[in-house]
């Protein structure tokens, strides 16, 4: 019922922060070229707007929430990545955070903002630049855990369709443990969940290969 509820009910931004890295020398020139994409985008979108200044990304978000007052679900796709290139650059850092801060927090038209990457939330001083974002890992999935990975119940069935050894693939491939199992499982085992992407890569391209990850 709730899926169809949200349905087409919001605009989406998608951005994959690593490919604005791989284009730019400073973090001015990241945070310029991403703003000036998402308005040459949002622009062409709602072309309708009075928008109050079109070189000013956030302000323009705003201005088209206020005409047509449908949010905007964002995504982010390697959002971290700035930090790994960065780790040294402290104010670099800092003047990331506070440009996705200033873009998202607080904000009327976010109806959601998504962000996926392999390092928590930054903090920079005392204080959390993104303490509106809520944290899940493949350690601690929280309400996802039901989604992560491969579960045995799953799994067997894989190995019998595809003609594989069912206990040499929980050897090579299993290595997660949630303490919260999903209500779907009979029974708590410690090796419960499979890495998605590296069982489908054991089905697709035999023989067997051990994970880079090492099991819990």
């Amino acid at each position: 019922a709730s899926y169809e509820k949200y349905r087409n009910q919001y605009d989406v931004i998608k951005v994959n922060i690593q490919e604005f890295l791989s284009r730019t020398h400073t973090m001015t020139e990241l945070l310029n070229r991403l703003s000036r994409f998402l308005l040459k985008e949002l622009i062409r979108e709602y072309p309708d707007v009075d928008y109050l200044d079109d070189t000013d990304m956030t302000q323009s978000i705003e201005d088209i929430y206020a005409k047509y007052g449908r949010k905007f679900v964002i995504i982010i796709d390697e959002w971290d990545c700035v930090f790994r290139e960065y780790k040294e650059k402290h104010e670099a850092q800092k003047q990331y955070l506070d440009f996705l801060r200033d873009w998202m927090k607080d904000k009327e038209y976010i109806g959601l903002a998504y962000m996926t990457g392999i390092l928590p939330i930054k903090k920079y001083g005392t204080h959390s630049a993104l303490n509106m974002f809520m944290e899940f890992s493949m350690e601690n999935p929280r309400a996802l855990s039901d989604y992560v990975g491969f579960t045995e119940s799953e799994v067997r069935p894989l190995c019998r369709q595809y003609n594989m050894d069912y206990e040499e693939c929980r050897e090579w491939y299993n290595g997660y443990f949630f303490q919260q199992v999903m209500s779907t499982a009979p029974i708590q085992l410690s090796w419960r969940c499979f890495l998605d992407s590296t069982m489908i890569t054991g089905i697709r391209r035999k023989p067997m290969t051990r994970c880079v990850i090492e099991k819990a």
